[in-house]
């Protein structure tokens, strides 16, 4: 039996060696034969199994091709076979795991043939011989050569019958990211199958730049919803102030995404020309476009917008509550406080913790004791609640900050000291000295640097026993 299987191995590498000028049929026929005998005789099933792609290749002979499960051309059958005995003889026990050995070397080789030695007229032909699998990877290598050759290639697959190699395609020349392909990629954004269109699209904003404009105002008039969105995101990532008459209609658009991705371009243009369509966009149905509203507001930091912002801090969806609030805080209206401090009640925690945020941003006196008061009865907004009285700091009290150096909580006596610190009052010296014992460390540092801070001979000794 190991006389035979050398005896067949050799004669089907010569066969393989001496076919490239034979008739494929021939070819077919002389590999088929032997190899299934092969397999018969050793009763290896495997190696048996293997002839089928050369039966097949008999089969579809008038096309000069095989499209089967494992994805090669006609003209990598024999190569194929040919290393599937030569692995089979040199150590493998079984004819499956040769054959897979085998199909790894072939591709590798039929990929660097395609890539790298034919002529690019000749690449087309080749890609379309080769089985969906197959078509893809090769794709995938073009991407990863980012050769001129290679893109123009790219290029010609986005004409490819197959949807996913166009679609593979497509993502392959965003992420080369070349200029010279927007044209391609505007002409897929009409492609009849959707995900492909979603694909273009979305290739297209990726490599967007300012000289794009018109191409995405001209998108968004595209039937297909998603592009409209897309077209509409991009826009306001542009920043060009003109898109802005052009985004409000679409405020109203059939498709909701449509709507959300036009509030949110809205909200990303700072400009005035802006306020007056996210003033009413505030009251849109959808709740996504009404929060995006508010938060536009709040980039374009207009005063103008606190009154209709006041009203959406009552709005029943609590994401929009919450942007409401922060808008409020970058606008820094002081008559805006009132309303932000009856949100300090609110159910929703992260509606509170916007509403402290905004507290501290407006800087104003009558938020210090509501927010003290927040650090006793809500603990989930304790950073928070901190952060916004370190910006009210100086307005605190000297005698009550001095309360909250023995506080449960070290975060807030630390936060308690630095904020005395800052506001350098002699009165804070004896609750400062006293502190220095503190068992937090990071507390007894925070004291030891706002005694420094006030500068006072008392502090000195105090100082020199923490550094000690």
């Amino acid at each position: 039996m190991h006389k035979l299987r050398k005896f067949l191995t050799l004669a089907l590498v010569a066969v393989t060696v001496l076919s490239l000028g034979i008739a494929w049929l021939v070819i077919a026929a002389i590999v088929f034969v032997p190899l299934f005998v092969l397999g018969f005789a050793a009763k290896d099933w495997g190696i048996a199994a293997a002839a089928i792609p050369a039966l097949l290749t008999l089969l579809f002979v008038p096309d000069m091709r095989w499209r089967g499960p494992l994805g090669p051309n006609a003209f990598l059958v024999l190569p194929l076979l040919a290393l599937t005995f030569l692995a089979y003889y040199f150590g493998y026990s079984n004819g499956s795991s040769a054959l897979l050995v085998a199909w790894e070397i072939v591709s590798a080789a039929g990929f660097a043939l395609a890539i790298f030695v034919l002529p690019i007229p000749l690449r087309a032909s080749a890609l379309e011989e080769l089985h969906e699998f197959e078509q893809r990877r090769y794709v995938k290598q073009l991407k990863k050569t980012r050769t001129s050759a290679a893109l123009d290639e790219l290029i010609a697959c986005l004409k490819d019958e197959n949807s996913l190699v166009v679609a593979d395609s497509i993502a392959a020349l965003g992420e080369i990211g070349d200029p010279r392909v927007k044209d391609a990629l505007t002409a897929s954004v009409n492609h009849s199958e959707e995900f492909v269109r979603h694909a273009a699209v979305y290739a297209l904003a990726k490599i967007a730049d300012a000289g794009d404009f018109q191409r995405f105002v001209r998108l968004l008039e595209h039937r297909d919803g998603w592009v409209r969105a897309v077209a509409a995101e991009t826009l306001g990532k542009l920043g060009d102030a003109r898109a802005i008459e052009l985004l409000v209609p679409l405020l109203d658009d059939k498709d909701r995404y449509v709507s959300q991705k036009a509030a949110e371009a809205l909200s990303k243009i700072a400009d005035v020309r802006a306020f007056e369509p996210l003033v009413t966009a505030l009251e849109h149905k959808d709740r996504q476009v009404r929060w995006l509203a508010a938060t536009g507001l709040g980039n374009l930091g207009d005063k103008r917008a606190a009154t209709p912002l006041r009203h959406s801090l009552e709005d029943a969806n609590v994401t929009v509550r919450a942007r409401a609030a922060v808008a409020l805080g970058k606008v820094r209206d002081s008559e805006s406080t009132q309303s932000l401090i009856r949100l300090l009640d609110d159910r929703e925690g992260n509606v509170r913790a916007s509403a402290v945020e905004a507290l501290g941003k407006n800087a104003d006196i009558s938020a210090v004791e509501p927010l003290l008061s927040m650090l006793k009865l809500d603990p989930y907004l304790l950073t928070h609640v901190l952060q916004a009285l370190n910006a009210l700091g100086p307005n605190v009290p000297v005698a009550q900050l001095c309360t909250f150096l023995k506080h449960d909580n070290p975060l807030v006596r630390r936060w308690a000291a630095e904020t005395l610190g800052t506001i350098g009052d002699k009165r804070a010296i004896d609750a400062l000295t006293t502190a220095l014992s503190d068992p937090d460390q990071y507390v007894a540092e925070g004291v030891a640097r706002s005694l420094k801070k006030i500068g006072d001979d008392k502090a000195n000794p105090a100082l020199g026993r923490t550094a000690a």
